[in-house]
């Protein structure tokens, strides 16, 4: 699957496309499916955690 993932402090210039394994759910855990997510200033800090 794919993924934009942020590596570094930065802008909009640090965000790198990426093919990442999909992930496993382990024991008495679901998947759920999203198909896009939105972000607004505020929570991009949080994402990077």
């Amino acid at each position: 699957m794919k993924a934009i993932r942020v590596s570094e402090y930065g802008g909009p210039s640090v965000l790198k496309l990426e093919e990442v394994p999909a992930p496993q759910p382990g024991p008495s855990q679901v998947l759920v499916r999203n198909r896009a997510r939105g972000s607004w200033k505020p929570s991009a800090p949080a994402s990077r955690a």
